[in-house]
């Protein structure tokens, strides 16, 4: 993209015109939320193997 400024200049007796490039980048941003709690492990053959409830 360019974006373009012009003047007139009293001197020069006319129309100055200044063109300079941009680039525009876009990304998608994600709204942040609260971590959720988390949850004990279900209960497995290795859980009741090493005796834990």
């Amino acid at each position: 993209m360019e974006i373009g400024r012009s003047y007139w200049s009293d001197d020069l007796k006319k129309s100055i015109t200044f063109k300079t490039p941009v680039r525009i980048s876009v990304a998608e941003l994600e709204h942040q939320s609260e971590t959720p709690d988390a949850e004990p492990p279900a209960k497995g053959r290795l859980r009741r193997a090493l005796g834990m409830s």
